[in-house]
């Protein structure tokens, strides 16, 4: 029996075939990655995302989170197995997060999530969430000298409740504590709650910390607005040093201060030998293995350098603050007071050209108040030594805009008693006229707008000889 015959295959339909049944394939093999690329949730990066990705664990109750804070969206919340809410694990989040600087997350969970239920939290928990709150305060703080007071007072508020409480504080928290009493003048409260600490050697670095923060209040004038004597600050910085345990670097520290205010009152002699007395028992203990920074030393010895050149001890001066300039770091405002010593004792010596070079690095850093004043007037008055008017000019006159904005006394003097010496010495060198710049000047370089006898005696002695001398040249 015949069979019919099959047609041949078409190689046109068989390629379709192939075709089609790869497409298939392939979009069997994506939908496949795709349900495995879900059953697979990404791994967290941040503690944040963390807390945010097991939030589905911590609270019985349906909470928002607000989420706009650069880490996730909005997220909720939301009720889960266990029977309690998860204060413990909320709040250890918020302190993670505090610690890390997030601050934005940890106010959400601190503020948002925690603080609105804190009626259903356990006791324990009321104490904690206070502790957490003046922490969340206080690392905002770092790096700010002088925060506000009104900062300072919630900070402390804060843990005031939270040891009302029960919570103990630990050492971090103490460190933060007794720095914002002391930044509101409560010194006795803090250094009852150092003293208070079980750890002896903590408590006696921590009341260490909280008297120099002390004595720096009463040195800056913040002692509450109490004015002292520089004979009580001198004696408040041997009251200091007192202390057996102090350590090298910290009496370094309070050396340059009483040296400071020494050098303030004219006692440039006693200054200059305490400083020698005090720099060898420093290198001594360094020799015995105590850590005082090389900074440390720099600053002593451009003190010194300083004490010196005030004496008219010019050579001896230099070679201080040479030798402070080989250990101070550059760009420090230690460096800056070196450079400025060095600079005006160069001009001493006649060292006109060194000098000027000196006080254009000193220029160059940028410091800031006063530091930046002189070392734009050492700059100035190398300029005008060096014939150089227009440059000098031109230093006196930023000079000028500087002590308008911020100036000290002494540097208003001084100031106007270069510019007094270059009018008289341009009247000498016949130049009235840029004498008469000189005089006009030191004549206006007051804030408040007044001027000295002197300075506008040169201003009419250069007026009358710019006058004669242009008189002089109308033909007659």
């Amino acid at each position: 029996m015949s069979s019919k015959p099959q047609p041949s295959p078409d190689p046109k339909s068989d390629a379709k075939a192939k075709g089609d049944a790869k497409k298939d394939d392939a979009k069997d093999d994506a939908k496949k990655g795709a349900e495995t690329a879900a059953a697979v949730p990404p791994k967290p990066k941040t503690k944040f995302e963390k807390m945010l990705a097991h939030a589905t664990n911590s609270w019985q109750a349906p909470l928002l989170v607000l989420g706009s804070i650069g880490i996730a969206s909005a997220v909720y919340y939301f009720r889960s197995a266990p029977p309690a809410d998860d204060f413990a694990g909320a709040l250890e989040q918020a302190e993670e997060l505090i610690e890390e600087g997030e601050f934005k997350a940890a106010r959400v969970v601190l503020f948002g999530v925690v603080a609105p239920n804190l009626e259903k939290a356990p006791p324990e928990i009321l104490p904690r969430f206070h502790a957490a709150t003046a922490d969340y305060i206080a690392v905002q703080l770092r790096g700010v000298e002088f925060p506000a007071k009104e900062t300072a007072d919630r900070l402390i508020a804060a843990y005031e409740q939270a040891r009302a409480a029960g919570w103990a504080l630990t050492s971090q928290q103490v460190k933060r504590y007794t720095e914002s009493l002391v930044r509101v003048g409560r010194l006795q409260d803090a250094i009852t709650l150092v003293s208070s600490t079980g750890d002896s050697r903590e408590a006696e670095e921590l009341k260490r910390r909280v008297r120099r923060d002390a004595l720096m209040s009463v040195l800056r004038g913040n002692d509450n607005g109490i004015t002292r004597a520089p004979e009580a600050m001198l004696t408040a910085i041997d009251e200091f040093r007192s202390d057996p345990g102090l350590p090298a670097r910290e009496e370094a520290w309070a050396v340059a201060r009483a040296a400071e205010i020494r050098l303030s009152m004219g006692r440039m002699e006693d200054a200059g030998n305490r400083l020698l007395l005090d720099l060898r028992r420093l290198e001594g203990a360094t020799d015995a293995g105590e850590d005082v920074p090389a900074d440390a030393f720099a600053e002593l010895s451009g003190l010194l350098g300083e004490a010196l050149r005030r004496q008219g001890r010019f050579t001896e001066a230099k070679r201080e603050f040479e030798h402070a300039a080989t250990l101070v770091t550059k760009g420090t405002a230690v460096a800056g007071m070196i450079d400025v010593g060095l600079g005006r004792t160069l001009v001493a010596l006649n060292e006109i050209e060194g000098a000027q070079s000196v006080f254009e690095r000193a220029v160059a850093a940028e410091h800031q108040g006063r530091l930046r004043q002189e070392a734009l007037l050492g700059r100035a008055l190398t300029y005008a030594l060096r014939g150089q008017s227009v440059e000098a000019l031109r230093d006196f006159q930023q000079l000028r805009e500087l002590l308008w904005k911020s100036s000290h006394p002494d540097t208003i003097r001084e100031v106007e008693t270069v510019l007094i010496a270059r009018a008289d010495s341009a009247l000498a060198a016949e130049q009235p006229a840029l004498a008469l710049s000189y005089a006009d000047l030191a004549a206006t370089i007051r804030p408040n707008g007044g001027s000295s006898a002197e300075a506008l005696l040169r201003v009419a002695s250069a007026a009358r000889a710019e006058a004669l001398r242009v008189l002089g040249e109308v033909p007659a």
